[in-house]
């Protein structure tokens, strides 16, 4: 993934040079493969491994710097439009989900009276350096808050939904759906659709219909941001060798609890533009909703596993910077609540990982290797 540096610091207020945030990034986790200079100032082209999906963002790069510098992480600032006065989104739309294993959570947001016109330059300039074409102010947002974080939105044309609804189900035998490069593809019954209640409009997770994209003429707007199954997106991009952004994120990981951020996120960017109206509100369908898991940690495996114990509020710090919530049960035991960003968080060895990480690699220290020995000999 390539970030510029300055859009990194607005999130992690750290005052390395670019070199010593590229050695930072890299001994987290984070290999920084190289480095370019645009007009935006240096930009970090990062390898995200398979599991680290929320790093597929801005603000999850920006997260790691600032636990790994012990600096204050900037995260997600509130924004107006989930709740407020009427009109109300539910008053425009409706969402409805057939398949919630598929497809946990969907919400959407209407805007009134857009404005399709370009970019601002500021946004062109960090769209570029992030390795994207700019296109419109619309498209522009949607691909600018997914780069920012990690959630990918698409934007409907409303008045060509049938009925004004949106439908989330598999495909139907038969059905076709002409995508946004203008390729007519046949779609099978395991590949996840948005459809209005007449016909698909988008390959969920993976690109959107050519029938409903924003042109401009374009009135009024429903975008989507929502939460898919990962192997469901993976087995339609494969299946139709079509591979986006979107499916590039959604076969990894998306945070299913960023889902309203993100969505308002570019309804307060298309009202600070210029380039419409949101209504207030938002339809929010949430059927596969699952409570944070909780893991035990133990001081004393910590120590066991990286050859010294660490100072236990170091260790507490660590893992708060991360997003975790750290209680104590008693001396030597914490119950650990882990955010929902990081379902690669799944046993008492990969808290340690995290603890180890954040306080250095380079703490760890060098030992001889020592052990009982057994002679060899010839197996019969």
């Amino acid at each position: 993934m390539r970030v510029p540096i300055e859009w990194i610091r607005q999130f992690a207020p750290v005052e390395l040079d670019a070199e010593k945030i590229a050695y930072r990034l890299t001994m987290a986790g984070l290999e920084v493969e190289a480095s370019e200079e645009s007009e935006l100032g240096t930009v970090l082209d990062i390898k995200v491994t398979p599991n680290r999906g929320d790093c597929l963002s801005v603000l999850g790069i920006a997260r790691e710097l600032a636990a790994t510098c012990r600096v204050p992480f900037k995260g997600r600032t509130p924004c107006p439009a989930s709740e407020g006065e009427p009109p109300d989104a539910a008053t425009y739309a409706g969402v409805t989900i057939e398949d919630p294993d598929l497809c946990p959570r969907y919400a959407a947001r209407v805007v009134l009276n857009l404005r399709v016109a370009e970019s601002p330059e500021w946004m062109q300039k960090r769209l570029t350096a992030a390795g994207m074409r700019p296109i419109s102010n619309i498209v522009d947002i949607t691909n600018y808050v997914m780069l920012e974080t990690g959630q990918p939105l698409h934007a409907f044309d409303y008045d060509t939904l049938a009925e004004r609804r949106i439908v989330v189900r598999r495909a139907r035998h038969g059905e076709t759906l002409t995508t946004l490069d203008g390729v007519e593809r046949e779609l099978t019954s395991d590949m996840l659709v948005i459809a209005d209640a007449a016909k698909p409009v988008a390959l969920a997770g993976v690109m959107g219909g050519a029938e409903t994209e924003i042109t401009g003429s374009t009135r009024t707007l429903l975008l989507e941001s929502a939460h898919f199954e990962r192997r469901c997106i993976r087995r339609t991009a494969r299946a139709l060798s079509l591979f986006t952004e979107a499916s590039y994120r959604f076969e990894r990981i998306v945070d299913p609890e960023g889902v309203l951020y993100a969505a308002d996120l570019a309804c307060k960017l298309i009202d600070d533009l210029g380039a419409g109206n949101p209504v207030m509100g938002v339809v929010d369908a949430y059927p596969g909703r699952r409570p944070a898991p909780e893991i035990d940690l133990r001081l004393s495996r910590c120590g066991v596993l990286m050859g010294y114990v660490p100072d236990a509020k170091e260790a507490k710090n660590a893992l708060t910077a991360l997003g975790f919530e750290v209680r104590e049960a008693h001396a030597d035991l914490w119950r650990v609540k882990c955010p929902s960003w990081r379902p690669d968080i799944q046993r008492e060895v990969d808290l340690v990982e995290e603890v180890a990480r954040v306080l250095g690699y380079d703490r760890i220290p060098e030992r001889l290797m020592y052990g009982a020995t057994t002679i060899g000999m010839d197996s019969k």
